[in-house]
């Protein structure tokens, strides 16, 4: 397997299987483990709508055409495919990008897309100096659902991170603003201190207005960004103290929910208004880090939730559901674990643990949110798309 498109989403896993395709149709999911019922049966399924994307990364439904799906491959591929019929196309492709060990970690539509035609993409690319993480726009040229991408113009690059916390989430809040997520630049054996750094875009979410320009940046600074009018600090952030944040999105009351991926011990559901410091690398979870030593933690926020390791190993964040077909979760956050596959939900403003809902035994990379309000998820290795349903609801 490739390195890079798994250790994208949780560095340095060790993988010993993969994901199994259930084939086309619905497939229960296995009853909870640790934290769930582990004799109920799950009463939700996952149902193949798309396959053939080997090694994706991220999966968004295309606005306003509701039977199609945008997916990012690892490779620099960014494709349509129609979950009616199967058909497909390929509307990006990224030439400079060594699909071995590079590629689009996350994408995002303009939210007044298609008037306004732009989309967003997140990737990593090699250079002799050392990594590139950059954001890409451009725009889709009439088709059905998208044709071509053209006018190719970078947002915002960093440049000399190690090859695997790259963060790459992006997303657009109700403002319209677009949120992007950075790794600290490090590795596993060599986590950095930039997280830290107010001088530095490494571990943290910015928050940019794309509709505008701020001097010779290719982006506007919005004027109620926490860090605005600070001196010594970069004013596009808007979180700090991350590792790896693995997906973002946005809850119905506007936060920003962020999945981080955890180093020794602990994986992270953060939750940000703006200007919190989430810890990394001074805290891991709501302890100091590395364990069992002292830290000056004052000022840092601490999860709204975290997992052990021993439970599961690699956040990939989710939504909250606002569908019609699942009633049981309505208004629940869904997010899963990528190693081994457990899918819980949880209630972002109560003080209840998550539920389980379900085992899948796939490496689940991403989970989007169409706009009905169902979920899909995409499974790295097997390159199946999936739609979360309800038993009597699959095929």
């Amino acid at each position: 397997m490739r390195a890079a498109a798994w250790m994208a989403a949780c560095a340095v896993i060790a993988l010993s299987s993969c994901g199994r395709s259930t084939g086309v149709g619905g497939a229960p999911l296995s009853p909870g483990g640790t934290g769930g019922d582990v004799t109920t049966p799950s009463p939700f399924a996952l149902t193949v709508v798309a396959d053939g994307f080997p090694l994706l990364t991220d999966v968004q439904p295309v606005p306003g055409q509701p039977s199609f799906l945008a997916v990012a491959i690892n490779g620099g591929v960014l494709s349509w495919v129609s979950i009616d019929d199967g058909s497909r196309g390929e509307v990006l492709r990224i030439p400079e990008i060594d699909e071995s060990k590079e590629g689009i970690l996350g994408f995002a539509f303009h939210p007044r897309f298609p008037a306004d035609d732009r989309v967003f993409v997140h990737y990593t690319l090699s250079e002799p100096t050392g990594d590139v993480t950059r954001i890409l726009s451009f725009r889709v040229s009439p088709g059905t659902p998208l044709g071509q991408a053209r006018d190719e113009k970078d947002l915002l690059e960093l440049h000399g991170a190690l090859p695997n916390h790259n963060g790459g989430a992006l997303v657009f809040g109700p403002d319209g603003m677009l949120y992007a997520a950075f790794g600290d630049g490090g590795t596993d054996v060599a986590p950095t201190a930039m997280s830290q750094d107010p001088l530095e875009l490494w571990g943290k979410v910015v928050r940019v207005d794309v509709d505008r320009s701020s001097g010779a940046l290719a982006y506007g600074i919005p004027a109620d960004n926490p860090f605005a009018s600070r001196a010594g600090v970069r004013p596009e952030i808007f979180a700090l103290g991350l590792r790896n944040p693995w997906r973002l999105s946005i809850a119905p009351d506007g936060a920003l929910v962020i999945a981080d991926v955890g180093a020794d011990a602990w994986e992270e559901l953060n939750v940000a208004r703006g200007g919190e410091n989430f810890g990394w690398n001074t805290m891991e979870g709501d302890g100091c880090y590395p364990a069992g030593t002292a830290c000056a933690s004052t000022g840092m926020t601490v999860p709204l939730h975290q997992y052990e390791h021993g439970q599961a190993a690699c956040i990939t964040g989710g939504h909250v559901y606002q569908g019609a077909a699942l009633p049981a979760l309505r208004g629940l956050y869904v997010f899963a674990d990528y190693e081994r596959g457990t899918m819980w939900a949880m209630d972002l403003a109560g003080d209840a643990p998550p539920r389980i809902v379900g085992e899948s035994g796939r490496h689940l990379v991403t989970i989007a949110l169409d706009a009905a309000g169902e979920l899909y998820v995409g499974d790295i290795f097997s390159g199946e798309i999936l739609r979360l349903d309800g038993i009597d609801a699959a095929p």
